[in-house]
């Protein structure tokens, strides 16, 4: 919302990343369960069907971007607002997953996380 309010001043075309996050121990904690079992993709298992599956094919020509750890640089957008705006990503996470059904809607009465607008769409 904030790249939003300044819209006026961005060039044409900008580009702003954020910096990223452990999804899965953010799940983890959301569903109250911090030991979450988490396994890689079965890339050898994929090799087998890769002759007769055309997406295993296709995503076999890109596990080297699973192999390598790719960090955004949230350089400019620090540059352009001063600061990275950020929600929680436990607050995002749990907010995500009630919207999906996938947790119990919170308790009207009971203390709820203060809900921060979501900057960039998602890591």
């Amino acid at each position: 919302m904030r790249l939003l309010d300044r819209a006026d001043e961005l060039p044409r075309f900008a580009r702003f990343h954020m910096d990223g996050t452990e999804m899965v121990a953010a799940i983890g904690r959301a569903v109250g369960r911090p030991r979450i079992f988490a396994i890689c993709f079965p890339w050898r298992l994929a090799g087998l069907a890769r002759p007769f599956v055309p997406l295993i094919r296709e995503l076999h020509e890109m596990r080297y971007l699973w192999r390598k750890a790719i960090r955004l640089d949230n350089r400019h957008l620090i540059e352009f607002l001063g600061e990275e705006p950020r929600t929680p990503i436990d607050a995002a996470v749990k907010a995500t997953l009630r919207s999906l059904g996938c947790l119990p809607q919170a308790e009207a009465t009971s203390v709820r996380e203060p809900m921060l607008p979501i900057a960039g769409g998602g890591q």
